[in-house]
């Protein structure tokens, strides 16, 4: 990819954009997250969401663009009920998917902030067996 610097993200964006990726530091990041929604707040997220994917990665995604919207249409299109569907994230762009599953879980080493949108959190980090420790528990009942 060739990096492309702009100087107002609003005035580069267009409908054809999906998704903007900024990698770097954890620090820096955190400044450019602070300086993006103090300069647009009015227009999250009317105009795009941003969030952090990861430690290093912070996401751009058009409105209405996430796990969440994601889920809702396959389970309509599937004709399966959201309460019958568990959810597991471990980070800001699982939080919409948590909040429209029947089950919403969280990883035990997913931030704090991640962890108030579940229903539940796992003993278990996702590095660690998270998922067996759910399918154990909710779907084969033997925990």
């Amino acid at each position: 990819m060739n990096p492309v610097v702009v100087s107002d993200i609003i005035a580069e964006c267009d409908e054809n954009i999906n998704k903007i990726f900024v990698h770097g530091d954890h620090d820096i990041l955190l400044q450019i997250e602070s300086e993006i929604k103090s300069k647009y707040a009015g227009l999250i997220p009317e105009k795009f969401n941003c969030f952090f994917s990861e430690k290093h990665i912070f996401e751009f995604n058009p409105p209405g663009i996430d796990k969440g919207s994601a889920l809702k249409e396959l389970s309509d299109y599937l004709r399966i009920d959201r309460s019958e569907i568990i959810a597991i994230g471990d980070n800001f762009n699982d939080t919409a998917m948590l909040h429209e599953a029947g089950l919403g879980v969280a990883v035990a080493n997913a931030p704090e902030k991640v962890k108030t949108y579940a229903n539940v959190v796992t003993k278990s980090t996702n590095n660690n067996s998270a998922i067996a420790e759910v399918i154990n528990k909710y779907i084969l009942e033997v925990i």
